[in-house]
């Protein structure tokens, strides 16, 4: 008797669990279902119009796509997350941005035994960055870094114990051929290995935060390098960004040509044409670099889009997010934008709206962010993670959405897309790829773990040591071109996308969400 009711406890047990597992499975289905070819189409077409100006940054266009995405996220029932106005929640994130000038009033000196140099700006030396709100003013005996490179799997390591926080560094840049021509090429070098050793220069230059990082080169590439100066013709020539933060000031970075300086370094026993060698250790020399000009900032406002489904853990969340911005309208000529990131932004609306029609709870809150400023630098994202709704450190994850709308010429199937991940965190792969095969493989997939950077807007995430992701699809010409239109979309590859990015947000949400 005891033996028949244990098998009827257990039935009922197997029963409530199908049942529960049959719920769930038409939730997702039901959500899968919510992300269609024609919202999708709809949602590019109307964000990549005329109506909205290339979207750019601060102005009429991007005002009102970021209109459209809140109202969107009201039609589709997610919640706001933005800033409070008396006392609620709306949709926008609002802060002030500035637009920088070129630098004026520029002074340089270089100081040695051999004498005082003092170098002509924009002929003998350029400045790179003009995100800098109150100018800048650097003086200091200089660090010569060679090559910069600490790889020491190569064995090389180009610091030693020189410690460079806060000084003047001079660094050769290392080029594909410099490399190729050194003896490190002679180990046998795969392209991924080339494209990992050119990138350490810049990673471990901007880790060990110099004050200045001071580029050598010789003249032609400075007058290849000299800015537009005078009325702003491009998005390129407008420059916009928001104040350093007091503990990550802007590294300041200067190209200078090779024959104002070589002549003292030599007297501390620096060739500048020197081959890469890997047994080269930093120089602390007696050379005193003095560098000022003055920058003007006008300010700006403008607003990240945030809204949210709340999880069953409230306090915890995940983000996925895209830019909304673009570039413009320049000379009557629009940039619309639609694959950059039309495409991204209207993922991210069919992702909030497919997690609301399925009524699913997620473990943890989910945001779903649209940016502005990307094409700025970051500017959006960066604000954001300064000034996040959720501590970052109950964050667990950011999903980033850039160009998902187009196929690379040999893609002729329309299948292939690629995504990027923390390299720490193999698990993200692991949960893509098994999505990808639960939906019969509705993607060809390609990824690459890497451990961070800075060219979209997973990195003021990876800064702040949050786990990220990211998705894009295919290259093409039209990127940053007024030809990047709607027409091009193919709705189809976004869609597919998106729905493995539905299945991979859940397991996102309930893995690292709750583990962070």
């Amino acid at each position: 008797m005891k033996r028949n009711r244990a098998l009827a406890l257990l039935a009922i047990a197997i029963g409530a669990f199908t049942i529960r597992a049959e719920a769930q499975d038409a939730a997702t289905q039901k959500g899968l279902d919510a992300i269609t070819t024609s919202a999708i189409s709809a949602h590019v077409g109307f964000l990549a119009s005329p109506l909205l100006e290339g979207r750019y940054t601060s102005e009429r266009g991007a005002a009102l796509a970021s209109e459209y995405i809140a109202t969107m996220f009201t039609h589709y029932g997610v919640s706001p997350a933005g800033d409070r106005v008396n006392g609620k929640r709306g949709y926008f994130q609002s802060f002030d941005l500035y637009r920088y000038s070129a630098p004026t009033n520029q002074r340089m000196s270089i100081e040695s035994a051999a004498g005082t140099v003092v170098p002509t700006p924009d002929a003998d030396y350029l400045i790179a960055n003009r995100r800098l709100t109150n100018g800048f003013s650097l003086a200091g005996e200089v660090v010569y870094v060679g090559y910069g490179l600490c790889l020491p799997e190569l064995g090389i390591d180009s610091y030693g114990k020189q410690d460079i926080k806060g000084k003047l560094v001079v660094v050769l840049p290392l080029t594909k051929e410099r490399l190729m021509a050194s003896p490190i090429a002679a180990k046998g070098l795969s392209n991924e290995k080339i494209s990992s050793i050119l990138d350490n220069q810049e990673s471990e230059l901007t880790k060990r935060k110099p004050a200045a990082i001071i580029y050598l080169r010789t003249s032609t590439e400075i007058a290849e390098k000299r800015p537009h100066r005078g009325p702003v013709t491009s998005s390129f020539d407008d420059v916009m960004g928001i104040p350093a933060e007091a503990y990550n000031a802007p590294i300041l970075r200067v190209s200078l040509s090779k024959a104002m300086i070589s002549s003292a370094l030599k007297q501390s026993g620096v060739e500048v044409d020197a081959p890469l060698d890997a047994r080269f250790k930093a120089v602390q020399t007696r050379i005193k670099i003095s560098l000022s000009g003055d920058i003007t900032a006008t300010p700006l406002k403008d607003r990240n889009v945030l809204g949210m489904v709340a999880g069953e853990d409230t306090t915890r969340c995940i983000i996925v997010g895209a830019h909304y911005d673009h570039h413009g309208m320049f000379n009557g000529v629009l940039y619309p934008g639609a694959d950059d990131n039309a495409s991204g932004t209207a993922g991210i609306i069919m992702l909030a709206k497919a997690l609301k029609e399925s009524g699913i709870k997620p473990k943890v809150n989910i945001i779903f962010a649209l940016w502005t400023g990307e094409e700025k630098g970051l500017i959006g994202s960066t604000y954001y993670a300064r000034n996040p709704i959720f501590p970052l450190d109950r964050t667990g994850m950011y999903v980033n959405y850039d160009m998902i709308g187009r196929n690379a010429a040999e893609d002729t199937a329309r299948l292939r897309a690629h995504f990027f991940f923390l390299d720490k965190l193999p698990r993200i792969k692991e949960i893509v790829e098994a999505n990808n095969a639960k939906l019969g493989g509705i993607l060809r997939l390609s990824n690459a773990p890497t451990e961070g950077g800075y060219w979209s807007d997973h990195g003021p995430f990876y800064e702040r040591n949050v786990p990220f992701m990211g998705w894009a699809a295919g290259n093409h010409p039209d990127y940053h071109k007024p030809t990047d239109t709607a027409e091009k979309i193919d709705p189809e590859k976004i869609q597919r996308i998106t729905k493995l990015s539905f299945l991979n947000m859940l397991d996102l949400a309930k893995e690292f969400g709750e583990n962070r």
